[in-house]
């Protein structure tokens, strides 16, 4: 007891402090990179934060002096205004994320602990055990870990475990601001508000130079009630509103993606047919010198063509789509020392777009050269593609080597890879792409083989 300041007086400045950065931790670690030095800008910023707080013993004792008026109201609010800006400069220091992307995530942070503290303080505490606090203090503080524990693991597990993790593109303007920030703010003052009036109606009503107000014990309850339905409708929305953002910004992602497919298509078949171009006039000039004689010269004649044959590596399969990627990815798997088959036995390979094509097909191929390229052993280093046609669907079958476990989230691999936010759209993509022909795709791994299915309905 410091004065009339109470243990439970700072416990409960501590209480509010580390709920919200917790709360806050839940969604903007799953949306925001870590900043450099991370550990150590934890440990400083939570020093930081937790000198901060011993500010509260000041306020308190300002506060006793004013006594109970309008003065002392608004410096509590203004306190826990404060408690807020405070935990939201933490986490900007800690991570690598935008003002408003800031401001968007800690309002869900502000949210989330307005409900913990209204289940725990005026529910649990003030109604059904109000001698809690004071007689039983250390079931309190048990009780409280408790509640934020569960109401943090709640939050992870409905709204943001299925995110996509990554910074979401949150409009960077003044409007976007002050829209955040007003919503911010009615947030706090609600609560404010709520703790008021349950305060002075739990003891008569009497506030204000006497005034009678909140007299009536169902006033102050229907507060509360308001200002959790008001919460839970703010967390729902912003939640939506991040899917939302998540949604245009992956599809934005996957746009972009098969812009650089179609890009890389036009410049691979240029390079493919100058490539075979090459090789047909390289080929003419060394039957024409086999004219000359001379065992030496017969010999480099022998390696010259062995080393065109490199590059004579075209594919034919009917399809000048398929020939392309095939052509290209055979390059890249001899350079790589994989061993790379082909059975193409399908007519209508016509009923999908150029660039849809070839999107769909070099992904797959992608992901299965960069999986095989790992492996030391020659023998894992194997990639199989086939093309059937079975009744009226159209099959793309992409097989190779897998030595490990897979994890599946919604029916895709989770990424293995550091970018985990840019790569999987290549799998989403090819979905997408199947789909918009009436199409799906499958995926799964048996016996050490990882298998990619694209299927496709003929019409």
């Amino acid at each position: 007891m410091l004065g009339n300041i109470s243990f439970l007086d700072i416990f409960d400045v501590y209480r509010v402090l580390l709920g919200m950065v917790s709360a806050e931790l839940i969604f903007v670690e799953h949306a925001a990179r870590h900043r450099e030095h991370f550990m150590r800008r934890v440990l400083t910023g939570g020093v930081g934060i937790l000198l901060f707080a011993l500010l509260c013993i000041p306020m308190y004792m300002f506060r006793e002096i004013v006594g109970n008026s309008a003065i002392a109201s608004l410096i509590t609010g203004g306190w826990w205004l404060m408690i807020g800006i405070v935990s939201m400069c933490f986490i900007y220091y800690c991570y690598e994320v935008t003002v408003c992307n800031l401001m968007f995530q800690c309002i869900l942070g502000l949210a989330l602990e307005n409900l913990v503290t209204l289940v725990l303080q005026y529910l649990i505490c003030k109604k059904w055990f109000p001698s809690l606090q004071t007689e039983h203090t250390v079931l309190y503080i048990v009780l409280t870990v408790l509640c934020y524990a569960l109401f943090d693991i709640m939050a992870y597990l409905l709204l943001v475990r299925k995110n996509v993790r990554g910074q979401i593109v949150v409009e960077e303007d003044w409007r976007t601001f002050f829209i955040y920030l007003t919503i911010y703010i009615f947030i706090s003052v609600m609560g404010d508000v709520t703790s008021l009036i349950f305060h002075w109606g739990q003891v008569g009503g009497k506030m204000f130079g006497g005034m009678e107000v909140f007299s009536h014990t169902a006033v102050p309850y229907f507060c509360i009630a308001v200002n959790v339905i008001v919460n839970l409708v703010i967390v729902l929305l912003q939640s939506m509103t991040y899917r939302i953002l998540s949604l245009q910004q992956e599809k934005k992602m996957i746009q972009i993606l098969q812009k650089e497919k179609e890009q890389q298509y036009n410049f691979s078949r240029e390079n493919v047919d100058l490539i075979n171009q090459k090789c047909h006039d390289l080929k003419r000039q060394i039957r024409a010198l086999k004219l000359v004689q001379g065992e030496e010269r017969d010999r480099l004649f022998k390696e010259t063509e062995e080393a065109v044959q490199f590059y004579d590596a075209h594919v034919k399969t009917g399809n000048d789509v398929l020939d392309t990627i095939l052509t290209e990815k055979n390059f890249v798997c001899t350079r790589q020392g994989i061993r790379f088959s082909c059975n193409i036995h399908a007519e209508h390979m016509d009923i999908i777009d150029v660039i849809d094509f070839y999107t769909i097909v070099s992904n797959g191929l992608d992901n299965a050269i960069e999986c095989v390229s790992g492996y030391e052993d020659n023998e894992k280093k194997v990639i199989n593609v086939a093309v059937l046609e079975r009744g009226s669907m159209l099959h793309i079958f992409i097989d190779n080597y897998f030595d490990g476990e897979l994890e599946f989230r919604n029916g895709f691999p989770v990424t293995s890879k550091d970018d985990k936010g840019y790569h999987g759209y290549g799998v989403k993509s090819m979905q997408m792409i199947a789909k918009k022909y009436g199409g799906d795709i499958r995926i799964s791994v048996n016996n050490h083989t990882f298998s990619l299915q694209i299927m496709l309905p003929v019409r």
